[in-house]
């Protein structure tokens, strides 16, 4: 490392040109660097439970859909209906959108006569006063519309637009959230309310976001690293070159990322600031070994060559630490961490190159040539002196040291076991932000805008036209409603109570199914297979039961659906495999697997650090005395973050590796500048 420097050091021009046609290679990617936000990234991949979700998705379609609402005092008025049919048919001639559910193509099953009609709700305009009166009443007889589609007043309607799959399509939510809202814009002013929900327009509203703070937090980022730097440094020059250094890396990182096709999210955009911060670290500790030389009267090249000597191992082992520590984040399975992994470890190391290459060459023809005393000198000498005399205080009181330590140790250790493990996209908006507020509207009017799906395999063909297994869904469903916690749920086994109802003319409400499998196999003749394509298979072997629930938490999410499942084992027929499942039940499992990995990447770092550090002392005992300095500030904000309720998410799973970071920096130098004193 000594060489390298100092070579560097020696071929000023041939280094600057160097780092200058890399800089100018990457720059033109720049423009190319896309910003997503997807909660499928989030999601374990080539596992049972993901080729599970991807069978049902085959067998009854994407279970993503973007709502579009609409609310007005007077909503079934035929100008009002004829826009909004008017939309629907734009929506279904959308690429992205697989089908459309609305009171303008789900069948009304009633007995007109005493013959059993399936006609659309709002099968023709202009609707008559007493169509526009008893629509809300029959819509609330209809457990496959009541809450779905219509509010309970008549005053709010909704258009459940399915979508089709991503297929790994980068800009498929800002696509889809655009159009839809190019398309609702103008009729604005013909409803009191319209609007689109759903977990596109919230991944978009997120990205949305996440540029805005790009724009504005790296800037500030910088803005702080240089005030800092001019305070501490007291000279311009000397605080200019962590951020030339600090610049180039995010430049080549973020060209770099362009190049991969690896998106700015939720975690990746962390590395830029990740890069300013850490990455000025080392530029720091080569300036003040710089200073230290000129202040003993060496020249540019001489102090150039103590700071190689003094420093070169020290910033060799702090980097190789940090770079094995995120690069083992991009091992793991879910995507978003194998894409941070890969950006920060990516980053450091274009970081540790250009520090090597640039500081020496800075330096030699920007760096301070004398150096002066001044009052800003003496009050540098000053605070050596007091942290000098601070260290030989605590050196002399050990013991307490240590029982202090033991105790906030101990008190961090009962914080970081109230830590809990939770993500909700909501959660990355502002409390009043309008998709906050829309989704607790159609919450509270209709139903939550989460889904998931029971799938209910019954092995055999026929299955479920036979009544005693279509009562084994609808028990389902009552275990759901029981749970209190669910919205709504819809099976084939509403479509059949319907029908029996309407055929055996039965008073509206009173719902039920034939009394012989042979009623079953009648019903289905008045049924079209697209009405049920979304809840029954063609052989009527594997039925699906969609669930809605505005259930954000990750955490309370996976704990109630662990309680149906229980239920289900112990009261629904074993001949029926049940299995749950759906993006939001996936992204759990990621959530976990997320907070699995943060800990396996600690533990790396921490081998790493023990193995440099024994093997440069040849000793067991120094390289375990460099662990606990690390691992100790790592306690302490899992416990800081336990008392103070703030979840492990996709926001915050990796803060400790980063905070690791920044202490193995110090650690490392410690540990080498003893070591060379030793020497």
């Amino acid at each position: 490392m000594r060489a390298l420097i100092l070579r560097a050091a020696a071929h000023p021009w041939l280094v600057l040109a160097l780092l200058f046609g890399v800089t100018l290679a990457f720059i033109p990617y720049l423009t190319q660097l896309q910003v997503h936000i997807s909660a499928e990234a989030i999601l374990k991949k080539d596992t049972d439970a993901w080729h599970r979700y991807l069978s049902a998705e085959a067998r009854f379609g994407n279970e993503e859909v973007a709502i579009v609402v609409f609310r007005d005092d007077e909503l079934l008025t035929d100008d009002k209906l004829a826009a909004i049919r008017g939309l629907l048919d734009e929506l279904d001639a959308l690429p992205f959108v697989a089908r459309t559910q609305s009171l303008f193509n789900v069948p009304d099953i009633k007995s007109v006569d005493g013959y059993v009609t399936t006609q659309p709700f709002i099968d023709t305009l202009p609707l008559s006063a007493d169509d526009a009166q008893r629509i809300p009443a029959a819509a609330h007889n209809n457990p496959l519309v009541r809450g779905n589609l219509i509010a309970a007043d008549g005053n709010t309607l909704a258009i459940n637009v399915t979508l089709t799959p991503a297929n790994g399509d980068a800009h498929f939510e800002e696509k889809v959230t655009t159009t839809i809202e190019s398309l609702i814009e103008p009729l604005r002013t013909r409803f009191d309310e319209v609007f689109q929900i759903g977990e596109a327009a919230i991944a978009m509203d997120i990205t949305e976001r996440l540029r805005h703070d790009q724009t504005r937090l790296l800037p500030l980022s910088v803005l702080v690293l240089l005030v800092a730097l001019v305070v501490v440094l007291r000279r311009l020059s000397a605080a200019l070159i962590p951020l030339c250094t600090a610049a180039l890396s995010v430049v080549w990182t973020l060209g770099f990322l362009a190049v991969m096709q690896i998106p700015l999210n939720i975690m990746t955009s962390i590395v830029p600031a990740l890069l300013v911060v850490i990455g000025s670290t080392e530029d720091i500790h080569l300036i003040a070994e710089y200073a230290t030389g000129i202040r003993e009267g060496r020249q540019r090249p001489a102090a150039i060559e103590r700071m190689a000597e003094k420093m070169g191992l020290a910033i060799l082992l702090t980097f190789a630490t940090t770079y094995v520590g995120f690069l083992s984040i991009a091992l793991n399975d879910i995507e978003l961490l194998r894409q941070f992994g890969i950006a920060a470890s990516t980053g450091l190391l274009f970081n540790f190159v250009i520090t090597v290459l640039l500081v020496p060459v800075l330096l030699g023809k920007l760096g301070h040539r004398r150096s002066h005393s001044t009052p800003h000198a003496r009050r540098q000498a000053v605070l050596a002196r007091l942290a000098v005399g601070l260290m030989l205080r605590l050196r002399r009181q050990q013991n307490a040291v240590f029982i202090g330590a033991g105790l906030i140790a101990v008190i961090a250790l009962v914080g970081a076991l109230e830590l809990r493990i939770d993500n909700s996209l909501l959660d990355y908006l502002d409390a009043d932000a309008p998709l906050r507020t829309h989704a607790d509207e159609v919450h509270q009017t209709l139903s939550g805008i989460h889904t998931f799906s029971i799938i209910v395999d019954g092995q055999i063909d026929n299955t479920f036209l036979q009544v005693k297994y279509l009562d084994a869904l609808r028990k389902m469903q009552r275990i759901v409603d029981d749970a209190g916690v669910f919205d709504l749920s819809y099976s084939f086994a509403d479509f059949v109570m319907l029908l029996n109802t309407a055929v055996d003319d039965e008073p509206a409400g009173e719902l039920r199914f034939p009394d012989a499998d042979d009623g079953v196999r009648e019903l289905l003749l008045f049924v079209k297979p697209t009405d049920i394509a979304g809840y029954m298979t063609p052989n009527y072997a594997t039925a699906r039961i969609l669930v809605r629930h505005n259930i954000a938490s990750s955490e309370q999410l996976a704990r109630e659906v662990a309680a149906l499942r229980e239920q289900f084992a112990a009261q629904i027929d074993p001949a029926l495999h049940v299995n749950i499942t759906g993006k939001g039940i996936l992204s759990n499992e990621g959530i976990a697997d997320m907070a699995r990995g943060q800990l396996q990447s600690l533990l790396l770092v921490g081998v790493v650090i023990f193995c440099l550090v024994s093997v440069l002392f040849v000793s067991g005992r120094a390289g375990l005395i460099a662990l606990i300095p690390n691992l100790f500030p790592v306690l302490i904000l899992f416990g800081v973050m336990g008392f103070a309720a703030i979840p492990l998410n996709t926001g915050t799973s990796m803060i400790a590796a980063i905070a690791l970071g920044i202490c193995v920096d110090d650690t490392m130098h410690v540990m080498a500048r003893f070591h060379e004193e030793l020497r």
